[in-house]
């Protein structure tokens, strides 16, 4: 086997190598998020509690081109012992939110970050 076809096999088996280190690393974020969205839920369901917030934003994401990825995105905020927390949420359509208008909250008592708007 000459030079250039083993130097040419080293370089393919590294891509290789670095492609399945790419898709491991992907699978493992993924999973990582997963879990930690399932460790939100169980949290909100065993600690939650309800309080009201008001909306600072709503804006559109995606394109009416790529109509798969079109939702709207919500930020609010809210006040838990008297300290504000700001989050967002993704929401499918449109449900008539407007800046400072008040909604429905459900935090954690252990961990307010952890919210959910009340879509209504």
């Amino acid at each position: 086997m000459s030079k250039k076809r083993k130097k040419e096999k080293a370089k393919n088996r590294k891509r290789l190598i670095f492609s399945l280190i790419l898709l491991l690393s992907c699978v493992t974020l993924v999973c990582l998020g997963y879990l930690g969205a399932k460790k939100n839920d169980k949290d909100l369901e065993q600690n939650g509690a309800f309080t009201t917030g008001i909306i600072t934003k709503v804006y559109m994401r995606g394109t009416f081109r790529n109509r798969s990825s079109l939702g709207y995105d919500v930020n609010y905020q809210y006040k838990v012992n008297n300290i504000t927390y700001k989050n967002s949420q993704s929401i499918g359509r449109r449900k008539n939110f407007e800046k400072g208008q008040k909604v429905k909250i459900f935090y954690s008592k252990l961990n307010p970050q952890n919210s959910r708007l009340i879509l209504e």
